[in-house]
């Protein structure tokens, strides 16, 4: 991948490379695959895999079709593929919608369980036989959440929820053809509604690894923690904020250690190296933005804006 961001960065051309991809290939326009030695262990799982289901995947095949082949100097063979969505699948925009709800409906068992009161909308024209969809609304009464895929993932129990992708490209053909959900892209994604409250989050984070000692409790407009250590404990008023260029900002002020307040300059420099938000969205294939977040003493609740 250097070699290709080098000479992409030389050339002036406005690509962007990343690693293989996990899952599904969502933001994923070009795919650049080789035959032979495709690195160490540690690296060639992903590329192999890919090629993998590219040749079993018949649908996702179809919408990465082959656009070159080229000869590499270790006598394999570099494949370029891109990303093509030309083709109608053979329904009716009303019926095929139907199929992509239903899609979703079992994408999110992934992700969410105890689901009630779903409604999956979608706002799309006849460009949805070829995978457009203008806006798909996610809305939910009440869940938990969390990564099922994972045996003993922790779950956070939210209600009043509300998600929405703008501009969404999904692979029509696996739709159609398997009934799976297979996204390809959006323009951006937005949790627009949804509330947690107090005994919910103080469940979940009793059983994520570094909060297994903390306390939190619901203040007009931050959380309060008390995180209890071998040494001092350390206590801290927690706000986030919405932000342009990732989901939210974490800001953190009234901070002590063993009571002993902490000077601001310094908790900021600990926030900003501390805050995952920056890394969360470095891995998001898409945008994700937040509405409005506001934390009263019963409830976390984010509204749209």
């Amino acid at each position: 991948m250097s070699n290709f961001r080098y000479y992409g960065t030389r050339d002036r051309l406005p690509l962007q490379f990343t690693r293989a991809w996990d899952g599904e290939p969502i933001g994923i326009e070009y795919m650049i695959l080789k035959t032979g030695d495709v690195g160490p262990s540690w690296t060639a799982e992903k590329p192999r895999r890919i090629a993998e289901r590219l040749q079993t995947d018949g649908a996702l095949a179809r919408v990465f079709p082959v656009i070159g082949e080229f000869q590499l100097p270790d006598n394999s063979t570099a494949t370029v593929r891109a990303r093509r969505l030309t083709e109608d699948v053979p329904a009716t925009a009303a019926v095929f919608a139907r199929e992509v709800q239903a899609a979703v409906r079992r994408a999110l068992a992934d992700v969410a369980t105890d689901v009630q009161g779903l409604e999956i909308n979608l706002n799309h024209d006849d460009t949805i036989l070829r995978g457009h969809i203008g806006r798909v609304e996610i809305r939910a009464a009440a869940a938990r959440v969390g990564e099922l895929k994972r045996p003993g993932s922790p779950l956070l129990r939210v209600g009043d929820i509300q998600f929405v992708f703008e501009d969404v490209l999904v692979n029509p053909f696996s739709v159609h053809a398997n009934g799976r959900l297979s996204p390809l892209d959006a323009r951006r994604a937005s949790l627009e509604r949804v509330t947690i409250r107090e005994d919910d989050l103080r469940a979940f984070l009793k059983e994520q690894k570094g909060f297994k000692t903390a306390s939190v409790k619901f203040e007009q407009g931050a959380l309060a923690f008390v995180i209890s250590l071998p040494g001092p404990d350390v206590a801290a008023r927690v706000r986030a904020l919405p932000a342009t260029d990732r989901p939210f900002a974490l800001v953190a002020d009234h901070v002590t250690v063993g009571g002993i307040p902490v000077p601001a300059i310094l908790v900021d420099w600990v926030v900003r190296t501390w805050d995952p938000a920056p890394r969360i969205a470095s891995r998001l294939p898409v945008p994700v933005t937040l509405g409005r977040i506001d934390i009263t003493p019963d409830a976390i609740r984010i509204s749209a804006r």
